[in-house]
């Protein structure tokens, strides 16, 4: 789990340098416990195929709070390059991969399919360390109104830069991603937070309720609406770059 966790944040630690070209597309599935190893055996194997050198680097979570009832576990594929992005999400070039196609019968055998596909980009993030073991993401769905999002975008860039020196400190990550495509349920942007584990993201929240620099973030919310808010935690990553 921690050599996971240490090539998770490595990843991150790329993505965060081109946070402007990245982007990601997100699965929300149904696993059921009894299928739960199969499942990630067949990743495994898919992954350890020939068919998927090119394909995106691909991060397993698990739902620790949310709706489980229409979602147990995230699959999320990222990539800086916009073309592998594009291939994987063409089902003509995807489905056309040998490698793929076992996977996709496997996943149907076991009754997986996603409930719901979206896709995004970071907008903003904070410095990323790859030191860190952040196995912990807690993440805020926003409903930002069009004439609000210039001015949330400003906010959470200032105040990332401010806070910056105690996302040093506490070892923590925190990004503002914008949706592209898909499902998106009422929701255009997210926040996502990083930690080591949920006992740092109470810390982060009592010493949050005191700062001032959060008080102006929120003035910059307008009224944008926070559609749902769900703790995640990190199980795998594939197709790392540190191979």
């Amino acid at each position: 789990m921690k050599k996971t966790i240490l090539l998770l944040i490595t990843v991150f630690t790329i993505f965060n340098a081109n946070a402007q070209s990245g982007s990601w597309a997100n699965y929300e599935l149904v696993v059921t416990p009894e299928n739960t190893e199969k499942f990630v055996q067949a990743f495994d194997e898919f992954y350890q195929s020939e068919g998927a050198k090119n394909m995106p680097m691909a991060l397993l979570t698990e739902n620790s709070l949310g709706n489980q009832s229409e979602c147990t576990h995230h699959m999320s594929f990222i990539t800086n390059d916009a073309k592998m992005m594009s291939d994987f999400l063409n089902p003509m070039v995807f489905w056309a991969n040998p490698d793929a196609q076992k996977l996709g019968a496997t996943l149907g055998s076991l009754g997986i399919m996603p409930k719901r596909a979206f896709s995004g980009s970071p907008v903003v993030e904070s410095t990323a360390f790859p030191e860190a073991q952040n196995g912990v993401q807690v993440i805020w769905s926003l409903n930002v109104p069009n004439n609000a999002q210039a001015e949330l975008i400003n906010g959470f860039a200032t105040f990332v830069k401010t806070m910056q020196p105690y996302f040093d400190e506490n070892k923590m990550e925190l990004g503002l991603h914008q949706h592209l495509a898909g499902d998106d349920r009422g929701t255009n942007y997210w926040i996502l937070a990083s930690h080591k584990d949920y006992a740092d993201y109470m810390k982060t929240m009592k010493d949050m309720s005191t700062n001032p620099n959060f008080a102006n973030l929120f003035k910059s919310f307008g009224n944008t609406e926070n559609t749902s808010t769900i703790l995640r935690s990190v199980m795998k990553v594939w197709n790392s770059p540190q191979g």
